[in-house]
């Protein structure tokens, strides 16, 4: 088992150089550039987090074992961006997050 003690600073750069990995920004992944740059790096699992784009077939058809979304409101009640804060903007009792698969765009 491989451990990792966390930088202080938690970052996307920090935790790339931890595990030494290259780090690239994708933006425009749904573009042909961009589809072509994703299939070139072979995911075989993807996690999207706050990824802020809705992912097409042709992205979600890549990796083998699928791509993965941590949203960050209870599906199907807070869809949409900011969901933790319009459940706290509804007086909710509970709020949550959802990790779900991305099964079709």
């Amino acid at each position: 088992m491989r451990m990792f003690l966390m930088p202080y600073n938690p970052t996307a750069e920090n935790i790339a150089r931890l595990l030494d990995v290259n780090l690239q920004e994708l933006n425009d992944i749904n573009t042909p550039a961009g589809l072509e740059k994703f299939a070139a790096s072979a995911p075989e699992l993807v996690l999207s987090v706050r990824y802020g784009l809705i992912l097409k077939s042709p992205v979600l058809a890549i990796p083998p074992l699928g791509v993965l979304n941590l949203h960050s409101g209870r599906l199907p009640d807070y869809k949409g961006v900011m969901a933790t804060f319009w459940a706290l903007l509804n007086n909710e009792a509970q709020i949550g997050t959802t990790l779900h698969y991305i099964s079709d765009a």
